[in-house]
């Protein structure tokens, strides 16, 4: 694994080389984008709150998805996180999370 491999900007996928799993996977590059937008939240006039917090858990999944667990102290995904079951058909069956 390569130092600095990508560009999400979380420390937790420092050392992780995330941009081949998704070049061979491009669908979970998907997920992640997914998990971002169901995590994120705005406030009345539409701006994001907690676009951090979002990216955050993004990174958590793709650092489970390339590792094959979550970093410590991160809670699992909540099935609110990911995409619906009708999104991507067998999808949610294979993030095991």
């Amino acid at each position: 694994m390569s130092r600095n491999a990508g560009s999400v900007g979380q420390p937790m996928l420092e050392g992780i080389d995330y941009r081949e799993e998704l070049r061979e996977s491009p669908s979970q590059m998907e997920i992640c984008v997914a998990i971002f937008a169901n995590v994120l939240e705005r406030n009345e006039r539409g701006e994001p709150v907690n676009e951090k917090y979002a990216e955050r858990r993004a990174a958590a999944w793709l650092h489970r998805y390339c590792t094959g667990e979550l970093p410590p102290g991160e809670p699992d995904i909540e099935p609110w996180e990911r995409p619906p079951p009708w999104w991507m058909p067998g999808m949610n069956a294979d993030l095991d999370c």
